[in-house]
């Protein structure tokens, strides 16, 4: 007969286990919500704490490069405000975050990461740097060109990032659930270009998961 102590050691096990699997798609934790781990001078300025996410993103993308037998990752930076002008302005309509091929640079304006911070989370906003770098790397390894596909992508590179943080300790459950909130608002409000925000998340999540290998097949 099983005793009462084994049955109470079979269920803690159990739940054990689904807190694990449930723990990428932010299912758990009800404790106050968490900031991803930076250190404090990174937050001294929006534009401080943007140029710290993408040298951790950069970082990641050269050891990723590297594995792939490919030249370390090189991409130009600009967190301007509106009214600066860029090579891509005839191509680009609004002045939101993207990556400009013809001058090789990613732009995410510093006023539009504080209110994604503010609306959606720190990780949000960190999600958006590590997406536009996708873009840098998807011109490095197969050219520029822009699609539905190449979005969907990139969403997969920024979670394969993501992903990597995650295991470091440096992003929590409560962080990815930010960058969902964010896909079921306004980053899903291009389902033509970007994706939906179903697309979107599971884009994410199979980076996360699976990492920046498996990122194709949109």
């Amino acid at each position: 007969m099983t005793s009462t102590a084994t049955k109470r050691t079979t269920a803690v096990r159990f739940i054990l286990a689904l807190l694990t699997a449930l723990v990428f798609i932010g299912a758990v934790g009800q404790g106050p919500a968490e900031a991803m781990t930076v250190p404090r001078s990174a937050r001294r300025t929006m534009s401080t704490w943007q140029t710290y996410v993408l040298h951790s993103v950069d970082g990641y993308w050269e050891n990723v490069m590297a594995d792939w037998g490919q030249p370390e990752p090189r991409v130009r930076y600009n967190w301007r405000n509106p009214g600066v002008s860029y090579q891509c302005a005839a191509s680009t309509r609004n002045l939101g975050p993207f990556y400009c091929s013809k001058d090789d640079t990613m732009y995410v304006p510093t006023n539009q990461a504080r209110h994604t911070w503010t609306t959606y989370g720190d990780f949000a906003a960190a999600f958006i740097i590590a997406h536009e770098y996708g873009h840098n790397i998807q011109a490095e390894l197969y050219g520029p060109k822009v699609n539905r596909y190449r979005e969907l992508q990139a969403d997969c590179f920024a979670g394969a990032w993501a992903g990597y943080m995650f295991r470091k300790g440096k992003v929590s459950n409560r962080d990815v659930k930010e960058v969902y909130r964010w896909m079921n608002g306004v980053g899903g409000n291009d389902p033509v270009g970007h994706g939906t925000s179903r697309q979107r998340k599971n884009a994410f999540y199979k980076g996360m998961t699976k990492g920046p290998s498996k990122c194709s097949g949109f």
